[in-house]
């Protein structure tokens, strides 16, 4: 039997294998939160954490967008996923 465990990676690191070229794909998925951005490489997927060490969070995808460019990407993907799958309110 497997288990699924999340991996987080930092910034400072992502910045690295952004730059070295080394990164793999860099995937947007979409949540009912937001969009958390995940590096696939492999069968190895590591997802991107904020500064307090959870699950970084993207409430909008051209924010995402715009964090990549300035750390240097050039290319990713977009898995829709659950975005826009709010919990009803009564």
């Amino acid at each position: 039997m497997s288990s699924s465990k999340s991996v987080c990676l930092g910034e400072p690191i992502l910045r690295i294998l952004v730059a070295t070229g080394k990164a793999g794909r860099l995937v947007a998925r979409g949540t009912a939160s937001g969009f958390v951005l995940l590096l696939r490489d492999g069968d190895q997927e590591l997802t991107l954490e904020a500064r307090r060490g959870n699950v970084r969070y993207f409430k909008k995808l051209d924010t995402l967008a715009g964090y990549l460019r300035d750390i240097g990407a050039q290319h990713f993907e977009v898995e829709l996923g659950d975005w826009g799958d709010r919990p009803e309110t009564n």
